[in-house]
């Protein structure tokens, strides 16, 4: 015979224990821990390992996958965050060098863990909206930069209440045409106002270009290294050295200046 109970511990669902064991008949299932990090659930997406799997190469940014391919983790699953450093500022791997090592780690952890549930997966390139590493992608709406901002903030807590840390350390290959210097003629310098540039870190980068300006030569998370000789750190420095640039050129007639850049291999790589 079967003694049928209440849960108090399951109040918000119909269900019978027994012997220490809850069967749930409706409503919702208990979520995992690392749900319950403020802003988790409406701003960090958790991917399927079996979705992970058959992701293209290199892997698409986070809102570029399929719906489908993401779970938010309950009690009985097993969340793996991975721990990894970026090659370049658009793309953590843009030549795939980490999927071998991470499938390995993976199967370990899959062994150690033995899901009841489904196993899932936490990077922050696939979990969170990131900026475009291709020049016919779309940029992060306000709303994306907003939520990024809010999921930036649950890293730490994330990768705590996950089951497994799973860290990656070893070399990336280079890309071909990376880190490889030009210098953009003077005449075309006073198109440099309409592309969109980021700062960080001591360095000026093309984060977007506009489908006009796709011809210019500039590649997406190119450098500003220097403008007539002199090193350009900052938005406001390269943004002053546009306008005296486009000055003297009009003045003088001629282009006394020239724009140093470097290269990113991750921007050309289309």
């Amino acid at each position: 015979a079967l003694l049928f109970r209440s849960c108090p511990a399951h109040a918000s669902a119909r269900a019978v224990c027994f012997g220490g064991v809850c069967l749930m008949s409706g409503g919702t299932a208990e979520p995992h821990p690392v749900v319950r990090v403020p802003d988790v659930r409406d701003t960090v997406n958790f991917v399927r390992l079996q979705d992970w799997k058959s992701l293209p190469k290199p892997w698409p940014r986070c809102q570029d996958l399929q719906k489908g391919s993401f779970a938010l983790p309950e009690k009985d699953d097993v969340v793996f965050a991975i721990s990894h450093t970026w090659a370049y500022a658009g793309h953590p791997d843009p030549v795939s060098c980490k999927n071998s090592s991470l499938a390995e780690l993976f199967d370990v952890a899959v062994r150690t863990h033995k899901p009841v549930g489904k196993a899932l997966v936490f990077c922050d390139f696939l979990s969170v909206s990131q900026r475009p590493f291709r020049s016919d992608q779309v940029p992060r709406s306000q709303e994306d930069e907003a939520a990024f901002a809010k999921a930036l903030r649950a890293f730490p807590q994330i990768y705590l209440q996950a089951d497994a840390v799973l860290h990656i350390d070893e070399d990336n290959e280079p890309l071909e045409r990376d880190r490889v210097p030009y210098w953009l003629p003077p005449g075309q310098v006073e198109s440099l106002g309409e592309l969109e540039f980021s700062d960080t870190g001591g360095s000026v980068f093309v984060s977007q270009i506009p489908p006009a300006l796709l011809s210019l030569g500039v590649g997406l998370f190119d450098v500003v290294d220097s403008v007539g000789g002199i090193r350009v750190t900052t938005k406001a420095e390269l943004k002053q050295a546009i306008f005296e640039h486009t000055k003297h050129f009009k003045e003088q007639a001629q282009g006394a200046w020239s724009f140093a850049w470097t290269s990113c291999g991750c921007g050309r790589a289309e």
